[in-house]
């Protein structure tokens, strides 16, 4: 509850686009460390069977503790034994065996509301909560999209990952439209990542998007964070990517990121 006594509730992003490798954990990582800076709490839920920000933020991980698949697994399990509490920001892990969700939910009674049911007792707790989903539109990520009040798109300057951004509006218009499980859902802003101005595709990205980010009713976010060393380097060796190497050009632009989203809230 607030100083005012009004009750919060978080809001939760999910990070998305439906390829590989364009940067979703990285923008997932800027957006938690961000938030906690401003002085939010967060909790981070990484829904991505590769696991890559579990392992950057040093969470433990299964057989040894309960991650995402659990919890979803058995809807009646308690969030909070699930959760790992950790300084900054919070995280329920990611695990291999996300890979198996579809096949595993496939007859499952409300198998779309899982994630949104289960993070219920969490609204009240934090202010945000972050989902880096994994690069598909299968069961995951639409669970992602239906617990979400906030799509981020994350894409780089090549035509598979701009096209991927139609197949995201289709499946957030499909769950917001077509099945009403999400009505106040919204896609917030494209952000372009790995962009590199002396390259043809990174230009001609910069020429593309603004149309299409208008066709999807959202925005385009200004920062344009690029390839830099500094942000692997970051993740390899398990620190904050803000404090890593913090005068690095392309850190800065996940800052500014970061701030478009909170100051647009």
């Amino acid at each position: 509850m607030s100083a005012d006594g009004v009750v919060q509730v978080a809001r939760t992003v999910a990070v998305i686009n439906n390829k590989g490798g364009v940067g979703k954990t990285t923008a997932s990582k800027a957006l938690c460390e961000g938030m906690a800076e401003a002085g939010h709490s967060v909790l981070l839920i990484d829904m991505d069977a590769q696991a890559n920000i579990t392992t950057w933020m040093q969470a433990k991980t299964a057989p040894n503790v309960l991650t995402i698949f659990d919890l979803l697994e058995k809807p009646k399990r308690d969030l909070g034994d699930c959760i790992q509490f950790m300084h900054g920001c919070d995280i329920i892990p990611g695990d291999i065996a996300m890979k198996d969700l579809d096949s595993v939910l496939s007859q499952g009674i409300g198998r779309e509301f899982r994630l949104k049911r289960a993070l219920e007792p969490a609204l009240a707790v934090y202010d945000y909560i972050v989902i880096d989903c994994p690069p598909s539109l299968g069961l995951s990520t639409l669970n992602a999209l239906v617990a979400a009040d906030d799509v981020i798109i994350v894409t780089e300057p090549s035509m598979f990952s701009i096209n991927g951004f139609g197949n995201v509006y289709d499946l957030v218009e499909s769950i917001k439209t077509d099945y009403a499980f999400n009505p106040d859902l919204k896609i917030d802003g494209i952000l372009l990542n790995k962009y590199s101005k002396d390259e043809v595709a990174s230009r001609s990205a910069d020429e593309q998007l603004p149309a299409i980010a208008a066709l999807g009713n959202t925005k385009l976010y200004a920062a344009r964070p690029a390839k830099h060393k500094a942000i692997e380097d970051a993740a390899n060796n398990k620190q904050p990517l803000f404090k890593f190497r913090p005068n690095d050009s392309a850190v800065a632009e996940f800052r500014k990121f970061v701030n478009e989203y909170l100051d647009g809230e």
